[in-house]
């Protein structure tokens, strides 16, 4: 009963939370941090990541152990997290004022994960806001003894051939998703498709296309592609499937593909819930049918007792 009560009574919340599930918990490909990374190879790396996404900072799989003044094999880099307010603290490698620690490597194959939301779940998780961008930096220097350094560090030196070990991190708001100007990674190689990007110049439209051409190719992922790029105030039918800056058919389908699946899940879990009161309720009807019946049947009992009993003493007073 107690348990049919509570149904009741925050249906109308449990459905609006199934409606929502695909929203929640979108895991995006980790984030090894590690000066050597590929996604560090690019000039600016930028992560765009959506509210209610997880996103996983790795510890690096390294041995350091030939550095100079390395007590361990492991790489030890920090990962500190500074507020879209202060892009000049990220220029600068400076961490002193962060606000949050996202990762402390102080062995390898550490992980932690992050909820993007507004509303952190602890007063220690961090709160991201659509539309601002983050920032991340290691000040840390490879080593143990130079973990609690706060400014500079891996975040801005490169001397034994590292990257710049420091990233931004975009928050999309639905408007930007919708329009293809924020695309979110659905595999590791997506962070840096275009820091090892090297293309061929712009090739003129032909035959009245609306679209110049150009052959690239990319170091990194070992890839080559065509990108478009439609001429201002043109209009035709043919549109190729990839144009420069925007999502591809294929992308959009996949995208589509995991709101339908959320739909999915949300529509049977609410039809499973349905299903669940309306059980509930007739099997607490027929059970309180049968406890009735049982009722009935113990009165007519006793109400047979009680008549054989007054008969008795009838008899017992006549032969008296």
């Amino acid at each position: 009963m107690a348990g049919q009560a509570f149904l009741k009574k925050n249906l109308l919340t449990i459905t609006l939370f199934l409606l929502n599930i695909k929203n929640v918990f979108v895991s995006r490909p980790p984030i090894f941090w590690d000066p050597s990374h590929k996604l560090f190879s690019c000039k600016d790396p930028i992560v765009n990541v959506k509210e209610n996404d997880l996103l996983k900072f790795v510890c690096a799989d390294k041995d350091i152990s030939s550095k100079p003044n390395a007590h361990s094999s492991t790489l030890h880099e920090v990962a500190y997290l500074l507020d879209y307010t202060k892009e000049q603290e990220y220029e600068n490698c400076d961490a002193r004022d962060h606000d949050n620690v996202l990762l402390n490597c102080t062995s390898k194959y550490m992980v932690t994960q992050h909820r993007i939301t507004q509303n952190a779940l602890s007063p220690d998780a961090p709160s991201f806001t659509p539309g601002k961008t983050y920032y991340v930096i290691a000040p840390s220097y490879r080593t143990s003894n130079m973990i609690n350094n706060m400014v500079g560090g891996s975040c801005n030196d490169t001397s034994d051939g590292g990257y710049h070990l420091k990233l931004k991190v975009h928050v999309c708001t639905d408007q930007e998703i919708q329009d293809g100007d924020c695309k979110l990674c659905e595999s590791e190689g997506c962070y840096y498709e275009a820091c090892g990007k090297q293309c061929d110049d712009w090739i003129d439209p032909v035959d009245n296309d609306c679209y110049k051409q150009r052959l690239c190719n990319n170091t990194l992922l070992n890839t080559q592609f065509k990108e478009y790029e439609k001429i201002d105030n043109c209009q035709t039918s043919n549109n190729p499937a990839v144009t420069t800056g925007k999502k591809t058919g294929e992308e959009n389908n996949k995208d589509d593909s995991y709101k339908y699946m959320g739909i999915g899940i949300a529509f049977a879990l609410i039809v499973g819930l349905v299903l669940g009161l309306v059980i509930s309720k007739w099997h607490y009807g027929k059970k309180r049918q049968e406890n009735f019946v049982d009722i009935e049947r113990n009165n007519s009992k006793h109400s047979h007792i009680n008549e054989g009993f007054q008969y008795d003493n009838r008899k017992s007073k006549v032969t008296n």
